[in-house]
């Protein structure tokens, strides 16, 4: 999307999950040309530059009550 964005064209993702095709994410839609920002050109170059960190944060376990509730979406 952000990509696209940059190039000047529109989308549109649905996320809905669709029990027909449990392995299916989402679905991007291409809507056409948008006028192209100067936030686009920014987050397009941000894409390359970003990394992810998958270490630990803390040097002990979370806690079995916590890990439940951000399995079940019901942690705040």
């Amino acid at each position: 999307m952000v990509r696209l964005g940059a190039d000047g064209i529109a989308t549109t993702v649905r996320t809905i999950p669709d029990p027909d095709a449990p392995d299916l994410l989402a679905v991007l839609r291409l809507d056409g040309n948008r006028r192209v920002t100067r936030t686009d050109r920014d987050l397009a170059a941000a894409v390359f530059r970003r990394h992810t960190n998958r270490r630990p944060f803390l040097e002990r376990l979370v806690a079995p009550v916590a890990r439940v509730a951000l399995k079940s979406g019901r942690a705040s």
